[in-house]
């Protein structure tokens, strides 16, 4: 048996637009993609056959690998409606020929919030990704992850990438890869990623006991932005280029006008607890901007002052038991 514990970052997006509808019938959408120090712990074991203690001695060989997983959240799903199961399973169909009758066992500890706007199931699956790739030796890039990864899931890319440039137990070749990177624009379905100028700040992230369905708010935006513009209602579109340029001359005023997330739209508009949080974020201390995540429904603040940001955190806990204070990475 061999393992491997690879840890996997939570993303917020500091900017997220919708710029129409492809033919596939999935939103074209631009975001400013970037990672936080809140990490979910995944450790990877592998049992190649021959080794295998829990089969019998006599025990032919099974055609596939054997992929088992648990977590430190019983509800969380343990079988292929899991994306890091998902995961082991495209490792194991694209480059298991060799691996008949070993098992992958995966054990995530869990502290990133579920269901919460913050790519934790992405980020699970880009480190079984990794994981499979080191214990196999397989010696994929990043290039080649993100290849696979993209058929998981829109965010699964940039976990990729996150996870190649903070996990030094993947060796420095992944480490230095050209496309190990914390922040990135993306663009299509977001699967498109280009390398950008990460954020440096603290922050506070808020997650409502509330759950949102990604589906159901990208289903309802179009109308949402629809209405808005037939009102005369003016609906910020935050370009990334610009928070790009931000960041890279330290212009602080016009990362905050930029900053924004159009599926605020709708969420905020029937989840009163997100709109609540959001409430109560900007009137703690001297955020440089409070927005949401994703499709919600957590939402984050960003502070220059760490001590402003730990006692915003202190505060919003009393409200939303999942609140943390954390920095951008």
């Amino acid at each position: 048996m061999k393992k491997i514990i690879v840890n996997s970052f939570a993303k917020i997006n500091i900017s997220l637009d919708i710029c129409g509808v492809r033919e596939d019938g999935y939103h074209e959408v631009e975001t400013f993609m970037q990672a936080v120090d809140l990490a979910d712990a995944v450790m990877v074991r592998w049992f190649p056959f021959e080794s295998r203690k829990d089969l019998p001695e006599d025990a032919e060989r099974p055609a596939g690998v054997e992929i088992e997983i648990s977590t430190n959240r019983p509800y969380i799903p343990n079988d292929e409606r899991n994306l890091a199961y998902r995961a082991a399973q495209a490792m194991a169909e694209r480059f298991g020929a060799n691996h008949a009758g070993d098992k992958l066992r995966i054990d995530i500890k869990k502290r990133i919030p579920v269901a919460a706007g913050l790519a934790g199931g992405s980020g699970n699956a880009a480190a079984v990704l990794h994981a499979v790739n080191r214990l196999w030796g397989l010696r994929l890039d990043v290039a080649q992850l993100c290849e696979v990864g993209a058929t998981l899931g829109a965010d699964v890319p940039f976990c990729v990438m996150t996870v190649a440039a903070t996990n030094l137990c993947l060796g420095s070749k992944i480490n230095k890869d050209p496309l190990a990177m914390t922040a990135a624009i993306g663009r299509g379905t977001g699967a498109d990623v280009t390398k950008a100028t990460p954020l440096t700040a603290y922050a506070v992230l808020s997650k409502p006991n509330v759950r949102i369905s990604t589906k159901e708010v990208y289903e309802g935006i179009d109308e949402e932005i629809e209405k808005a513009e037939k009102e005369g209602i003016h609906i910020h579109h935050p370009r990334a280029d610009v928070i790009e340029n931000a960041l890279k001359t330290g212009d602080e005023a016009l990362l905050a006008d930029e900053m924004g997330n159009v599926l605020e739209l709708y969420t905020l508009k029937r989840y009163s607890a997100v709109a609540t949080t959001k409430s109560l974020l900007r009137n703690e201390g001297r955020p440089i901007m409070v927005m949401m995540s994703g499709s919600g429904p957590t939402v984050f603040a960003i502070y220059k002052d760490k001590t402003e940001a730990k006692e915003a955190a202190h505060i919003l806990k009393k409200k939303n038991r999942q609140t943390f204070a954390i920095r951008t990475i």
